[in-house]
């Protein structure tokens, strides 16, 4: 039987997001164990002047004075390991309206930009998805998406159903959830990340002890629409590249769901 597993991975951080461990050559050497083809680094964004928005998104990414250190690590590692392992600089975002500028900035010194919606961006605002988001902070959550993704920046949103990480309930709000995200996502020709690391990690939903995420719920709405979609590990530590090996197993949970699966991504490497 042929081995099913992930040939390249895209969501990949770095101990510069302070909830992650290892060097950056320990994850590289992870990946080649792991019979990986490709890495792509795609920590935590920095944020200029950064105490002005969320106290929350403060010890959870890189400072702008590591951003350099972390460009020129990847360049030497992608030059020590050429012919062994591709290597790729990316940035995970959130939706930074207030200086799209800095986003732009990011886009042009790396290969490719993720999006995610951990949390609300905007002065004098401090809203966390991660802790508990209501209806009418779903609606403002996939408001927060649309206007993201509609930008062109952004190649990959990840775990779009984030939302769900401390709901109890896929209820009716999150039924239409997963069909404007999913729409959002086509119409902007943005790949939507199944995310491997979420369904290491349990909750009750509907009374039911499933995986934070992927939710099947989720994706068989979304799947109504032409999405595409792409396995990432969302390592934070060399080992949990490993995750590439369990694509079978989560295939298997998702059940027979319909869409079209990204195995590279098309980046300009500039």
């Amino acid at each position: 039987m042929k081995e099913e597993r992930l040939k390249a991975n895209y969501h990949t951080h770095t101990y510069r997001c302070h909830h992650a461990e290892g060097s950056d050559e320990q994850f590289v050497q992870a990946a080649i164990d792991a019979k990986l083809e490709i890495l792509g680094f795609s920590d935590h964004m920095p944020i200029p002047d950064i105490r002005q928005y969320n106290r929350f998104c403060m010890v959870d990414r890189m400072s702008e004075d590591e951003l350099p250190g972390y460009l020129d690590s990847l360049k030497s590692l992608k030059e020590k390991y050429s012919g062994q392992l591709e290597i790729l600089s990316a940035f995970e975002c959130e939706w930074l309206k207030e200086n799209i500028d800095h986003l732009k900035k990011l886009s042009d010194l790396s290969d490719y930009l993720i999006f995610s919606n951990h949390e609300r961006l905007i002065k004098g605002e401090e809203y966390d998805y991660t802790f508990y988001c209501d209806d009418d902070n779903l609606v403002r959550y996939c408001q927060e998406v649309k206007e993201a993704l509609s930008s062109g920046l952004f190649t990959i949103f990840a775990h779009p159903e984030y939302f769900m990480t401390n709901r109890h309930s896929f209820n009716e709000t999150c039924r239409w959830a997963a069909d404007y995200l999913a729409k959002i996502c086509v119409e902007n020709d943005v790949i939507m990340e199944i995310n491997l690391k979420g369904f290491e990690h349990r909750h009750r939903i509907d009374k039911i002890l499933q995986p934070v995420y992927p939710i099947p719920q989720f994706w068989q709405i979304a799947a109504k629409h032409p999405i595409k979609v792409i396995y990432s590990c969302d390592a934070h530590s060399p080992l949990e590249l490993f995750r590439a090996q369990r694509i079978k197993e989560v295939k298997d949970y998702l059940g027979d769901i319909d869409f079209e699966v990204i195995e590279y991504l098309k980046v300009k490497q500039g």
